[in-house]
């Protein structure tokens, strides 16, 4: 009788689309995103920090588009490293996926290093147990748990990060929920103005706006039209956000 020998290549259709799906949306973290990210853009935003969010979300729609496409007419395991090589020159290419392979193993231990000491502050506060004790113990947990998943296969650690992607997701809707439930009557769609930005406008960015027009009719006169009115606005546009500091004790910035 023959005997057959296990498989040494890839598992084929092993996971679908619901953990690929999930395997992104865990990988770019948005949890995190939410809960640190942000902070930085709400000393700028201010109070019009919605808005901000909503013209960032129709950001991240464009390039979550625009990869698709690439990765619909460009499809390989190679992503990005594919892309820039296909794309711009096989040399930019090399140099994306060597920067991939020296980025991604911090990713992990960063992770672990916030997960522990969350879990160790919380404690702290909650129950008054030391947190030079518990944060290095949280985090060789995390680590334990995720090379423990990735050890007993894709199929176990996809179906994993799907359900812990899921929870994410319902954790953060409820709280999103229940902030404007304790809002009540407070809740103003003024909010995705720029009525209560921290940032205050100034004449290069109101300028920027009206004087498109005249940098295109006066460009096209210079030596060289086109050079010059990207130029222009890019200066324009850079004037514009440099206007734009973080609010200081008094919430408001000087142009």
């Amino acid at each position: 009788m023959e005997r057959r020998t296990p498989s040494t290549g890839l598992a084929r259709e092993a996971i679908g689309l619901r953990e690929v799906l999930f395997q992104s949306i865990t990988h770019m973290a948005p949890a995190a995103a939410v809960a640190f990210s942000i902070i930085a853009g709400a000393g700028f935003a201010g109070g019009a920090l919605p808005l901000a969010v909503i013209l960032a979300l129709i950001g991240c729609l464009l390039v979550a588009i625009s990869i698709g496409e690439l990765a619909k007419h460009l499809p390989s395991a190679g992503s990005f490293y594919t892309y820039t090589a296909r794309g711009i020159h096989p040399s930019v290419g090399f140099l994306v996926a060597w920067g991939y392979a020296w980025v991604e193993p911090l990713v992990a231990p960063l992770l672990y290093l916030i997960f522990g000491h969350l879990v160790a502050t919380v404690l702290h506060q909650e129950f008054g147990w030391r947190y030079s004790q518990w944060w290095w113990v949280a985090a060789l947990a995390a680590a334990i748990v995720v090379f423990v998943l990735g050890y007993f296969g894709i199929q176990l650690s996809a179906r994993t990060g799907t359900l812990i992607g899921l929870f994410e997701i319902g954790v953060f809707a409820a709280l999103a929920v229940w902030l404007i439930v304790k809002a009540g009557g407070a809740n103003d769609l003024s909010v995705f103005g720029t009525k209560f930005a921290q940032c205050q406008s100034s004449p290069g960015s109101r300028g920027w706006w009206r004087g498109r027009s005249t940098r295109s009719s006066r460009s096209s006169d210079s030596r060289r039209p086109l050079r010059s009115q990207k130029k222009r606005s890019t200066r324009a546009a850079t004037s514009s956000w440099r206007s734009c500091t973080p609010a200081s004790g008094s919430g408001s910035s000087t142009s």
